[in-house]
């Protein structure tokens, strides 16, 4: 099962704000706990996000167009949350 399939509710109102933070219901966070307790797993995640910042560092450096620039910012900010997903899963399924 893909990450795209998990439904999310708001935790704020639709017009509270444009950047709206989304999480998943406490039943995906559940089946996700198997793989931030595995170590290794998220230890090679954790490896795979900082490559990936640090591509994305490189190409914001030397873009000149504004969407383009916005767009990599959206992606360094998910990577950055792939970082702290153990703790995001864990208290989510609390």
């Amino acid at each position: 099962m893909g990450l795209n399939n998990f439904s999310h509710t708001l935790d704020k109102p639709p017009s509270a704000s444009p950047s709206k933070v989304i999480r998943l219901d406490k039943e995906r966070y559940r089946k996700l706990l198997a793989l931030v307790n595995d170590k290794n797993a998220m230890q090679l995640l954790a490896e795979y996000a900082q490559a990936r910042i640090e591509i994305r560092r490189d190409q914001l450096e030397h873009t000149l167009n504004a969407e383009r620039f916005r767009e990599g910012q959206g992606a360094l900010a998910e990577l950055r949350r792939l970082l702290t997903l153990a703790d995001e899963v864990r208290a989510g399924a609390k």
